[in-house]
């Protein structure tokens, strides 16, 4: 586990990090007409959506080889403190001049700087990768949702993580909605693979 995905970072929960995670079949037919006749309202869950969504996978892969480029960019410098930090340890006795070890010390602090910047701007970036990712892929599943809400005529559809505190099983529109956002991921026309440009091989 990277420390991005410590940190929180790519569910349904919040931001750092979706564990886009739940797997069901579709539901089955007339399954609409038995909710409506339960009464209330029905209900989804985002991480269910969200790790069943081929698009979301996709999305949380690139944003998990990222973060764990970051990691390892991250211990890399980590070894290179730890290395200065003994060293200055082992020759502190040994040194008489003490602008050289000052110097070390200054070495230490640039690079721990560093490491501290690193972080920072590396966690920026991913957290506005993942705003960039999220926002198309929550505008579909509101689409989804909209769609569904007008063919089986709900008046309420209820994101569960944010409202619902008790349900009917029966009321579980997740399976529903990852089916015909896969469906329609699948219809959608494929972009054309890009062209490298002569000479770039």
């Amino acid at each position: 586990m990277t420390r991005w995905e410590r940190n929180g970072q790519l569910s349904g929960r919040q931001p750092f990090w979706w564990r886009w995670g739940r797997s069901g079949s579709p539901p089955a037919s007339g399954r609409s007409n038995r909710r409506r006749k339960f009464g209330g309202s029905p209900w989804w869950t985002r991480s269910g959506v969200f790790d069943e969504y081929e698009k979301a996978k996709q999305a949380t892969q690139e944003l998990q080889r990222a973060s764990q480029r970051l990691d390892e960019q991250a211990q890399a410098l980590q070894k290179e403190i730890q290395s200065l930090q003994e060293r200055l340890i082992k020759q502190r006795l040994f040194i008489e001049d003490e602008s050289q070890l000052h110097q070390m010390e200054r070495d230490i602090l640039a690079k721990q700087q560093e490491l501290d910047r690193l972080l920072r701007e590396g966690q920026q970036a991913l957290q506005e990768r993942y705003d960039e990712l999220s926002e198309p892929l929550l505008q579909e599943i509101r689409e989804i949702i909209h769609q569904i809400g007008q063919r089986d005529g709900y008046d309420l559809i209820l994101e569960k993580q944010y409202i619902v505190l008790y349900h009917r099983p029966t009321m579980d529109l997740t399976d529903e909605v990852i089916r015909m956002l896969n469906e329609r991921a699948k219809s959608a026309p494929q972009s054309a693979p890009e062209t490298q440009p002569a000479g770039s091989q």
